[in-house]
């Protein structure tokens, strides 16, 4: 399918479904293993996530159809950041390498981004193909830079995290929305707001994230991993408390200790303050939207389905 061509607007569902579909077929008839791979690597039906570059390209103006091409290749990059990210952190039961190995997975990953260059490559100059590539060289390497300094995993104070966040995390969203707005002819103005709405956007999936793997048996506090709660919840004490929670922070054996510090961290409704943050990450994102000519109401059910489960967290 070329961007602009003509053809009927399509419901959401159908267009993830297209989707899926497109990237599975990306892989190269050759070699039917990673085809096979991306499969195993989208859900069907494809989870929402996949649909944000059509939330901006519907906000710049353009029709949900005609951001299916980026689309694809930012489905076929998450999937490929979400295998090294398992590789990584090696915390997820049924991650792809657990099947086929570390080197089959990194190998799928590293082709999976080949891929997703290929087909920047294959899109009209009309589509912002320029802009896209050099977007998207400069997002890999920041995404790669914070991925390394979050896996050091020396982090001292909030500012320390905050810039990997921005690094791996928000790179990626802000390259996302700027995509879906670039591929129909967005005027500049337009795609600088969708880029600032993908920063918030990737702020609110990691404070979500960060929130979730906080409360986790065997998540982020059990492996001694400083995240947003953590440094909400020494936002909010002082004194003899404020060390007590430092020494539990900081010090060592951090997975006997974990569960003292979820209480304190309850104790001073670090939750519920990492949760309002996000809260306020998604209203600085639709606020940038303002400035776009097409409707928003996309990305706002994005963020309903997001914090619904976040509020579903908080009352257990």
């Amino acid at each position: 399918m070329r961007v602009g061509e003509a053809r009927p607007e399509l419901a959401i569902a159908e267009l993830l479904t297209e989707i899926r579909e497109l990237a599975i077929a990306a892989a190269p008839p050759a070699w039917p293993e990673l085809g096979a791979a991306i499969r195993a690597m989208l859900t069907e039906p494809l989870p929402p996530h996949s649909a944000i570059p059509l939330a901006m390209t519907q906000a710049a103006g353009g029709r949900l159809v005609d951001g299916v091409p980026f689309a694809v290749i930012w489905t076929l990059i998450s999937a490929a950041v979400r295998i090294l990210d398992d590789c990584a952190d090696d915390d997820v039961p049924h991650a792809l390498h657990r099947n086929v190995g570390f080197g089959r997975a990194l190998n799928y990953a590293s082709a999976m981004l080949q891929l997703s260059t290929a087909l920047l490559h294959a899109l009209p100059r009309a589509a912002g193909r320029d802009e896209l590539l050099e977007s998207y060289t400069a997002a890999s390497l920041q995404l790669a830079a914070g991925q390394d300094r979050d896996l050091v995993g020396e982090v001292s104070d909030v500012a320390s995290y905050v810039r990997i966040v921005e690094d791996k995390t928000c790179a990626g969203y802000e390259f996302a929305c700027f995509g879906g707005a670039c591929v129909v002819g967005a005027p500049p103005p337009v795609q600088q707001a969708c880029r600032r709405a993908g920063y918030h956007l990737g702020m609110v999936l990691q404070l979500l994230d960060d929130l979730e793997s906080a409360w986790l048996p065997g998540g982020d506090l059990a492996h001694g991993r400083r995240t947003f709660p953590v440094w909400h919840g020494l936002a909010r004490v002082e004194g003899a408390a404020a060390e007590e929670l430092r020494g539990l922070v900081f010090g060592g054996e951090a997975e006997a200790r974990a569960p003292q510090l979820r209480r304190l961290l309850e104790d001073v409704e670090a939750p519920r303050s990492v949760l309002a943050a996000a809260l306020e990450e998604r209203r600085l994102a639709m606020q940038a939207l303002e400035r776009c000519p097409g409707p928003t109401d996309l990305l706002a059910s994005y963020f309903d389905f997001l914090f619904a489960n976040a509020g579903s967290l908080l009352r257990r």
